[in-house]
């Protein structure tokens, strides 16, 4: 399993939905199925999708089917009323992986209608901002200990890993496909920029270092406990070695130019 083929659908969902929400209230901008019969899947989407963007247009969901040799790719669109849907038309056309080109004005759909609730996984998945989560962190650091908010926001993390880790990755197979499918899991949810180091090529994970994660800030004067607790998980689960222990030697909170996590 690839982190491409978890979260083909959910980023663009996510992206589309906060898309919506913002322009909920636009009166500036029609709507249209986009038709392309094409020579491959894949072949040109790229292209087509540049071709697009130079022109503001939005590409709201795409779904695709085979007819014998060709392939037909059914989209809705988002176009300005300052762009022609006849020039757009003509530019697609003469791509050289685009065999034909139809389209159709519909009414604006509904969207939010559409894209809520978001799911992932199966599960519900909700958004929250930084801002929103370190105002969080702040409230439960000022109603309970150091030392409770450091083993509650640990546990909550390991909890967190253990559920994924249960979920997916103990269907995956090597190490290094799990941790990198960590890596690019921990991006595409926007928690954190993860590397997970070794001291040697063949070697077991010694460090992580973590760019831009979430849970650090210069605003909150607490170190990354969550995200340990859920990085010491994921590397007993991995490794099956549950006498695993990390200690975090820099934070970004502390005025480090980045987190490290390393194994005691």
């Amino acid at each position: 399993m690839s982190v491409e083929a978890v979260f083909f659908k959910c980023p663009r969902t996510l992206k589309t939905l906060i898309s919506r929400v913002s322009s909920k209230y636009r009166s500036t901008s029609r709507y249209f199925e986009l038709k392309l019969t094409m020579k491959g899947l894949t072949e040109g989407l790229s292209e087509i999708s540049s071709e697009l963007a130079l022109r503001a247009v939005q590409i709201l969901s795409g779904i695709h089917m085979r007819v014998k040799d060709r392939f037909l790719w059914l989209f809705l669109i988002e176009v300005p009323e300052s762009v022609s849907m006849k020039h757009i038309s003509k530019i697609l056309s003469n791509l050289d992986s685009v065999l034909e080109v139809k389209w159709t004005e519909v009414d604006k759909p509904n969207f939010l209608n559409s894209f809520f609730p978001v799911h992932l996984y199966g599960d519900r998945a909700v958004i929250f901002t930084s801002s929103m989560f370190h105002a969080m962190i702040k409230e439960v650091s000022e109603l309970i200990t150091e030392a409770g908010e450091e083993i509650l926001f640990y546990r909550k993390g390991a909890t967190v890993a253990s559920t994924l880790y249960e979920r997916l990755l103990r269907f995956m197979g090597s190490v290094d496909e799990k941790l990198s499918f960590i890596e690019d899991l921990l991006k595409a949810l926007g928690w954190a920029v993860v590397e997970f180091l070794r001291a040697s090529a063949s070697g077991r994970v010694s460090s992580i270092r973590v760019y831009e994660s979430l849970e650090s800030s210069s605003q909150v004067n607490v170190k990354c406990h969550f995200l340990r607790g859920f990085l010491t998980e994921i590397l007993r689960r991995v490794y099956n070695d549950f006498f695993i222990e990390l200690e975090e030697c820099k934070c970004k909170s502390m005025g480090h130019p980045y987190c490290e996590f390393r194994i005691k």
